[in-house]
């Protein structure tokens, strides 16, 4: 009989264990955050919180975002006042109670890193050309990019890129001889970054410009006959794909990409390496 009284009493000692843990859980749960345009105040639905407790935002992955305090009451609403930011809140984001000891320690979270507002970037690499029997170059970029919106960027890019190869021409006969191109331009466009807060993240750009040609066949040639009409000296349209993967160490991002480059109507493929940095 003393068994099976020891029994219900653990068993009931188990249930109450598990309601505690339930409603702790409760407790810490996440809660949908929204902040003003500024970033300095935010307001959260709970009455579980009260004024004093410190709180911190994680994104979906678990990274922190911001750190804060509640601040005050207003009906079923918590104003929050954020003490210091990581990375930029966005409407995925959620909150939660933390202890003292933690709001003091932040490192022991996995720490989210802000998308710059600015940044600069400069990179090198080579360039195969598609004129003629298709020959590498070399491709030299810089580009500017503002925060649009979130992770929506604006670009605006510069570009250099020089090559020399063997093209075809038929006169009499089949020719084989050299043909050289040089290009610079400008373009403008958007881009997109994947994982912006972390030491690895991914970036994609479209962007449309203008560039000037000039190309040189050898054997006093025209080298808009021997390019097959895919350029011709002088100005023209430039398309441009764009895939990075971005790296961080500190403020510097080093990145390598892929694109896809239409120069009047050619169309080249680089890959590069570069360095970006806020400014």
């Amino acid at each position: 009989m003393r068994e099976y009284r020891l029994k219900g009493y653990r068993l009931q000692h188990r249930v109450i264990a598990s309601m505690t843990l339930c409603f702790l859980s409760l407790a810490l749960c996440g809660y949908k955050v929204k902040c003003n345009k500024e970033q300095t105040e935010c307001e959260v639905d709970s009455r579980r919180l009260a004024p004093g407790d410190r709180v911190a935002i994680f994104d979906e992955d678990r990274y922190l975002v911001a750190l804060g305090t509640v601040s005050g009451l207003k009906g079923k609403l918590r104003q929050i006042k954020v003490d210091k930011h990581f990375a930029v809140v966005m409407a995925d984001h959620e909150l939660e109670l933390i202890t003292d000891e933690q709001y003091a320690n932040p490192q022991e979270f996995k720490t989210s890193h802000a998308l710059p507002r600015e940044t600069i970037g400069l990179s090198g690499g080579m360039i195969s050309i598609g004129v003629g029997e298709g020959f590498l170059g070399v491709d030299a970029e810089g580009y500017y990019e503002r925060m649009l919106r979130g992770n929506l960027l604006v670009v605006g890019r510069g570009f250099f890129l020089h090559g020399s190869g063997e093209a075809s021409i038929t006169r009499a006969q089949i020719e084989s001889l050299t043909f050289t191109l040089s290009a610079v331009g400008l373009m403008g466009g958007v881009s997109y970054q994947l994982l912006p807060g972390r030491d690895l993240s991914f970036r994609g750009e479209l962007g449309l410009g203008v560039a000037h040609v000039s190309a040189e066949a050898a054997k006093g040639v025209d080298a808009a006959d021997t390019a097959d009409g895919r350029v011709a000296p002088g100005p023209g349209l430039a398309l441009r794909a764009e895939v990075a993967a971005l790296f961080r160490i500190g403020k510097l991002r080093p990145f390598a990409s892929t694109s896809i480059f239409r120069l009047q109507k050619s169309v080249n493929f680089s890959a590069a390496a570069g360095l970006a940095f806020p400014i």
